[in-house]
């Protein structure tokens, strides 16, 4: 008889947790923490905030004037709503970029999609967004 499939699944939702991914260039860790205690809010990583700030002024200093809100609140390293996360997402999974574009990384004259994609927080961003989304929907199960 398989006792695996008369056994019980635990499920349980995260309410708070703290996490450290590698940064994909072995700098620095990327941290991110979150907690239900407040609505589901999170503080974007610091490598997410910087990126951001960067995108941001450079997107000000070529002309930029419309107040973005989610690169706002990622530069400022406010806490952010899990909608805000799933629209980090979004982002980057409708949007392609092209590194080897002119003006990719140049900061006399960057390309605009550069620019777009500092502002949502870079590759960071887009990687700590996946990990909330997987641990939101993850289902741990405990072996007996």
């Amino acid at each position: 008889m398989d006792t695996a499939s008369t056994e019980p699944v635990l499920r349980f939702k995260v309410t708070a947790i703290r996490y450290t991914i590698n940064s994909p260039h072995g700098k620095q860790p990327i941290e991110a923490n979150s907690s239900q205690d407040e609505e589901e809010m999170l503080m974007p990583p610091e490598a997410v905030k910087y990126a951001a700030k960067r995108g941001i002024c450079l997107y000000e200093k070529y002309g930029g004037v419309e107040d973005f809100r989610i690169p706002r609140l990622l530069a400022q390293a406010t806490p952010i709503s899990i909608k805000d996360i799933y629209q980090i997402l979004d982002f980057f999974e409708t949007n392609e970029f092209d590194t080897r574009e002119p003006g990719w990384g140049d900061l006399d004259e960057p390309s605009v999609d550069w620019i777009r994609w500092l502002m949502m927080g870079s590759d960071r961003a887009w990687t700590w967004a996946r990990i909330v989304k997987r641990l939101r929907t993850a289902v741990i199960v405990f072996p007996q």
